[in-house]
C-alpha cells in the first residue's frame, strides 16, 4: 500500500499529516499487529473516532494537544494520543457491529501502546491516558475527565465493579478493585490498591486496602490536565 501523496484534514481537529495519511497508518498497524485475511476499510470508523478524539481532546490543557492558533491538535506520533484514538475506533467498530474489527483495534492498542482496555468499555466523553504501558482498564463506571496514567488496573471482584466520581485521577501503579466507589476529583496515589472500599469526594488515597491512608485535596491539580479548570481556586 503506498503512502498517500495528498494529506487533508478533519474540521474540527488538526490531524498531523492528514486524515488520509492517518488511515493508512492506522492500516499497516493492524496489519502488522492483527494481520488479518480479507479486512475492509477502517474509514467508516475513523471518522467518528476523530470527531470523539476532537471532543476529548479539546478539553486537555496538557502539551502537545493545541497547535500554535489554539486548534485542537492529534498528532498520530504522540503515543497517548494515538492510543487513545484507537480505543475511539475499537469502540466505534463495536457499536456498528463489527466485532473482527473490534477485536483486531484492541489486539492493536494492546501490542502497540501496552494498553488493555476492551472495545465495549463504557468510558466517558472526556478522559486522558498518560504514558499507557502496563494499563489495564476493565468494566466499571467511569465519571468524565477520568485520568489514568502508566500501570493502573482497574478491575472486578466477585462480579462487583468499581465507580469513579467525575475528575478521578488514578496515579501510576494505582490498583482500584471490585465494589469501590471513589468520590469526584479524588487522587489515588502512586501504587495504591483499594479494594471495596468507600472514598469521600476531594480524597487523597495512598496505601494498600485495608489499611489506607486518606487525606483531603488541598490542591486543585485539574488546571494541570483539562483547560477550563485552570483558573478554578
Amino acid at each position: 500500500m503506498e503512502r498517500p501523496a495528498s494529506p487533508t484534514n478533519a474540521p474540527n481537529v488538526h490531524v498531523t499529516g492528514g486524515v488520509d495519511r492517518l488511515i493508512w497508518r492506522l492500516t499497516r498497524h493492524l496489519d502488522a499487529f492483527a494481520p488479518r485475511a480479507g479486512r475492509g476499510d477502517v474509514a467508516p470508523v475513523v471518522e467518528p473516532a476523530l470527531t470523539r478524539a476532537e471532543t476529548s481532546f479539546a478539553c486537555s490543557a496538557l502539551p502537545g494537544y493545541r497547535t500554535p492558533d489554539d486548534v485542537t491538535r492529534f498528532d498520530p506520533a504522540q503515543s497517548d494520543q494515538y492510543a487513545m484514538f484507537v480505543w475511539f475506533c475499537s469502540n466505534e467498530a463495536w457499536k456498528a457491529g463489527d466485532l473482527e474489527l473490534a477485536a483486531d483495534l484492541f489486539l492493536l492498542n494492546k501490542g502497540l501502546n501496552g494498553i488493555v482496555c476492551m472495545w465495549d468499555t463504557p468510558l466517558p466523553a472526556v478522559f486522558l491516558w498518560i504514558h499507557t504501558v502496563g494499563t489495564m482498564l476493565g468494566k466499571a463506571e467511569y465519571g468524565e475527565r477520568f485520568v489514568a496514567y502508566q500501570n493502573v488496573t482497574v478491575g472486578t471482584d466477585r462480579g462487583a465493579r468499581p465507580a469513579f466520581g467525575e475528575g478521578t485521577i488514578l496515579f501510576a501503579g494505582a490498583k482500584v478493585v471490585g465494589g469501590t466507589r471513589i468520590g469526584a476529583r479524588s487522587l489515588v496515589s502512586l501504587n495504591a490498591v483499594v479494594i471495596n472500599e468507600t472514598i469521600p469526594a476531594n480524597s487523597i488515597v495512598a496505601g494498600n486496602s485495608p489499611n489506607l491512608t486518606l487525606k483531603t485535596r488541598r490542591r486543585w491539580l485539574y488546571g494541570d490536565y483539562f483547560r477550563d479548570e485552570a483558573n478554578r481556586a
